[in-house]
């Protein structure tokens, strides 16, 4: 399916897509049946700078699509986040510059099965170098096309992981 045809129809699911402003107007339930249908990508193939991209947030899905997808294409051009870097089985959250900025927000790379059964590449932010608010979050990696994937974002709140947000990532090797 074209980006045009998922342009057109915004609920459609194409594993074609590389662009995040048409996934940014999906739910955020829209993103889970597309994240279910996903493959997990081997963990050698994930690594140098990804650049990141926030898609949706828990408790937007209120918005009309367009306001949606308008709000996380500024959200996208605010020089905080930048992405991910990763070598090996280990990473860190780039914020303000790419390749120059502050890295903050470290995590393990590992390969699991997720929430939902499947396989995927865990994001784990329980490690002894993130503050303990930091620790509560890990993330569930998988592969929407060639250096894309999309990243379903949760949190731990009493024993219970929930979602609360999603972002795309693309490799910038």
């Amino acid at each position: 399916m074209s980006t045009a045809q998922l342009q057109a129809d915004p609920r459609a699911h194409s594993l074609d897509s590389e662009d995040p402003s048409t996934l940014a107007r999906m739910s955020m339930r829209e993103l889970d049946e597309l994240f279910a249908g996903l493959q997990a990508p081997p963990a050698s193939a994930f690594c140098g700078h990804q650049r990141g991209r926030v898609i949706a947030i828990f408790g937007l899905d209120w918005l009309p699509r367009e306001a949606r997808a308008l709000l996380f294409k500024v959200v996208a051009e605010l020089p905080l986040w930048r992405g991910q870097d990763i070598e090996g089985e280990f990473g860190a959250n780039a914020w303000l510059l790419p390749y120059a900025g502050l890295h903050f927000g470290r995590f393990l790379v590992r390969e699991v099965a997720g929430r939902d059964g499947g396989e995927v590449l865990r994001l784990d932010y329980d490690v002894a170098a993130n503050p303990r608010p930091l620790r509560r979050l890990s993330s569930e990696l998988r592969r929407l096309d060639d250096g894309l994937y999309l990243v379903r974002v949760q949190i731990r709140l009493r024993g219970d992981e929930r979602e609360f947000l999603y972002v795309t990532l693309k490799s910038e090797r």
